[in-house]
């Protein structure tokens, strides 16, 4: 059943604890049940830094407390690290969900020094 505390009461989250962003339209891994790694997918593409950054006083109104960075693949957004400071200041859990194709130990630190919290 669904309620408003989630399904059969599993989910005890608010409606805007959680709020995910996508960052990029692109991708590196051609998944058969994703259109974003097809290259004859249209809007293939980089959002720009004012569509994915949430101002802070809107956060906070929501309670927001958890921002998941996602895509296409997050990995590939060249302002990444720029992005999960921005919201480091505000928001205490801070996630990047990615297929991990591109991630090395130098990329790991370079996302945990900028905020990402890997809750």
């Amino acid at each position: 059943m669904i309620t408003p505390r989630g399904v059969n009461g599993y989910n005890r989250m608010r409606p805007y604890e959680t709020l995910v962003v996508d960052v990029t339209y692109r991708c590196n891994s051609p998944c058969a049940y994703c259109r974003w790694g097809s290259s004859h997918t249209e809007r293939r593409a980089d959002r720009n830094l004012e569509e994915v950054m949430v101002p802070h006083e809107s956060l906070r109104a929501l309670g927001t407390r958890r921002v998941v960075l996602s895509g296409g693949e997050p990995l590939l957004f060249p302002d990444l690290a720029q992005v999960l400071a921005y919201y480091s200041a505000v928001v205490p859990e801070r996630v990047v969900i990615s297929n991990g194709l591109l991630l090395d130990s130098g990329l790991r630190e370079k996302l945990l020094a900028a905020g990402a919290t890997g809750s």
